[in-house]
């Protein structure tokens, strides 16, 4: 193993902004602690996408894949094919980076003390089952869901620390993934509290159908398929290689995709499985 491994609650500190700008990347605008990047591209290959970076919380947002997380979250996203180990290296190699050039533009300049700022996160408070909050109810039924709702879905409860000290309350709508995270949804917020995970409904050994989110499983569960299939939620875009792999013991599988990522997505799942069938949302 790699010596002096840095420990993830050191490196989720370390801004997303300075690794952007390690990748070549500007805000292209600035409001009440947000910033707004666009044309960030993965890969060569892969969608354009449109990046929020809250950076009182430290958090991101990919307005494109309705997706977002922690700062290693943003290195899983960039490099899938690393090791956690080596992520958290090239994270921390590349903030080294960003603060010795800004260490060398301040020398000449006057400098004052700052007091340390502490990065709050986002932490689970208690779920529960759904009806009980106002905000949430309403949320589910202006998307269509509060009928179809299953008893996977909870009232998620969260709270974040701030730089005084004091408590802010969240709330919103999700589910639990199989590591033990979980998925949240809101009119003002994406992401995940906790582990980042698939989410598996295990009913059938022959046939499995795979959906980006629990909410566009939720829409389609009348599909007579759906019925009779084990359901995969992938809950995250980089987690498609390990669904792809999961999925080669299943005779028949089905591929949900949304549209502006069906094109790159299609060519990864029809190469490593010629017999899937990937349908557009």
């Amino acid at each position: 193993m790699m010596q002096n491994v840095i420990q993830t609650n050191i490196i989720n500190k370390i801004p997303i902004r300075s690794v952007l700008e390690q990748l070549g990347y500007r805000s292209i605008a600035n409001s009440g602690g947000e910033a707004m990047y666009r044309n960030f591209k993965i890969e060569p290959m892969s969608p354009k996408y449109q990046l929020k970076v809250n950076e009182h919380l430290n958090m991101w947002y990919d307005q494109t894949a309705g997706e977002g997380g922690t700062v290693i979250d943003f290195g899983r996203k960039c490099w899938p094919e690393l090791s956690e180990e080596i992520i958290e290296r090239r994270l921390h190699d590349m903030y080294v980076t960003s603060v010795t050039h800004c260490n060398r533009e301040m020398e000449d300049r006057p400098r004052r003390k700052r007091k340390p700022m502490k990065i709050p996160f986002y932490q689970l408070s208690h779920t529960r089952c759904v009806g009980h909050n106002a905000q949430i109810t309403d949320y589910l039924k202006e998307n269509g869901l509060w009928e179809i709702a299953d008893g996977n879905i909870r009232e998620i409860h969260y709270f974040v620390m701030d730089q005084k000290g004091f408590r802010k309350d969240f709330c919103g709508a999700g589910w639990q993934n199989e590591n033990g995270g979980w998925e949240v949804r809101s009119k003002n917020f994406i992401g995940r509290i906790g582990p980042r995970g698939m989410t598996n409904i295990d009913r059938s050994q022959e046939s499995l159908l795979v959906f980006p989110d629990y909410m566009d499983y939720l829409l389609r569960r009348n599909d007579p398929q759906a019925y009779y299939s084990s359901i995969l939620i992938l809950n995250s875009a980089d987690l498609l290689p390990a669904a792809i792999g999961r999925s080669a013991r299943f005779p028949r599988v089905r591929f949900s995709i949304k549209p502006e990522h069906m094109d790159s997505l299609r060519v990864q799942i029809c190469s490593r499985l010629p017999n899937a069938e990937v349908v557009v949302l």
